[in-house]
């Protein structure tokens, strides 16, 4: 019997997506292009996110300072635009094996 997969037209992809994002069910992170779920839906927060550049494990964390000053610094409402923040590191489990650093520069 032939596999019969099925096709999922562009469009359909982009909507679910923007109806997950609108939940709060996902978030972008735009220096992958990518999506992550959000592990805390419930809260309304900013995203702040930890990328490790060695294995690509991402982490989101929430950070109550920030947020403030974010908000406090912003010159428009911030429910405006959206605060993305993410930050190039090692995670643990790398910085622990002693794996090589991917992006650091060989002299």
């Amino acid at each position: 019997m032939p596999n019969r997969g099925y096709r999922v037209c562009r469009p359909t992809v982009y909507r679910a997506l923007d109806f997950l994002l609108a939940q709060g069910l996902i978030h972008r992170i735009p220096s992958r292009n990518a999506f992550i779920g959000c592990p805390f839906p419930e809260v309304r927060h900013r995203n702040l996110f930890l990328l490790c550049r060695q294995c690509g494990a991402v982490a989101e964390c929430s950070a109550d300072a920030l947020d403030q000053a974010i908000t406090t610094t912003a010159r428009a409402p911030v429910s405006r635009w959206t605060a993305a923040i993410s930050k190039s590191t090692a995670c643990a489990s790398n910085v622990s094996s002693g794996a090589p650093d991917r992006a650091a520069r060989s002299e």
